[in-house]
């Protein structure tokens, strides 16, 4: 039975490889047998994007590493992602309507906080709106 075959009778391997994305034994490698992994994005592991934050062991930069010989430990969780834009000062921040419904958590937060006078326009029939923003939410509720 050739050996990619056998690896999945093991139910721990078969998770491996619907949840996320382990290929099997690589059988052109003649030297040892490697376990190959996707790097596709994995539904499954979309909310720890950008927060979860790894020791990298060693100080080379290749992506394959020795199971047996490495410790990943978790150095830290972050509470929202590392990956989002730094928000722009109150005086620079332009968002369009797509973007307002979509932003990270840590800007709602920020926004919540301001007092301020604010413009909305409106592209399609060049009309504006001037208004203040103060209250529960200050400028998000807006």
């Amino acid at each position: 039975m050739p050996v990619n075959q056998n690896i999945w009778a093991d139910s721990k391997n078969q998770e491996l490889r619907d949840t996320f994305g382990m290929k099997g034994w690589d059988e052109s490698d003649t030297r040892t047998k490697v376990l190959h992994f996707s790097l596709d994005e994995q539904e499954s592991l979309k909310e720890w994007k950008g927060r979860l934050d790894v020791n990298w062991p060693g100080s080379e930069l290749s992506w394959y590493r020795w199971a047996g010989t490495n410790d990943f430990s978790v150095h830290c969780i972050h509470e929202t992602s590392e990956l989002c834009e730094r928000r722009p000062p109150p005086e620079y921040l332009i968002l369009t309507w797509s973007e307002l419904k979509a932003l990270p958590r840590s800007w709602k937060d920020a926004i919540s906080e301001w007092r301020r006078i604010y413009l909305i326009y409106d592209k399609e029939d060049g009309m504006m709106y001037v208004g203040s923003a103060y209250g529960k939410e200050n400028l998000y509720q807006r």
